[in-house]
This record gives structure tokens, sequence and C-alpha cells, in this order.
């Protein structure tokens, strides 16, 4: 799969606390469960529904 450049650079920017706390937290552990990406992307956004739509953009992004 392609990476998209615009795309990826925008979503570093839009989503940047996330991905901050998902790479300090990959220096522990080495794989993440959908569970634990979905609890911590809860915690920067307003509504569950927010969070699984974060998950779906950083996935499409090719950033997880």
């Amino acid at each position: 799969m392609r990476v998209r450049p615009r795309q990826f650079v925008r979503q570093l920017y839009k989503h940047w606390e996330i991905i901050e706390h998902l790479s300090r937290l990959s220096r522990e552990l080495a794989v993440f469960e959908v569970s634990q990406v979905l609890k911590l992307v809860a915690q920067y956004s307003a509504a569950e529904a927010d969070a699984a739509q974060i998950l779906r953009e950083l996935h499409e992004a090719d950033i997880l």
C-alpha cells in the first residue's frame, strides 16, 4: 500500500497527542491490543464514536 504524504502529515498534525503517547508506550510494549488503543484514543476524544473514527483515520493513513 502506498502512503500518501499529505494525508500522513495531516493526520500527524491532527492527532499528535495520541501518536506521541503511543510512541512512548511502544518503548514498553511491542504490540498493542485494539482495546488498548481505543482506550487511549478515547482519552483524547469527546465521544466513543469519535474514538473509533480517529482510529480509522490513523489506520487509513498507515500510521497504525
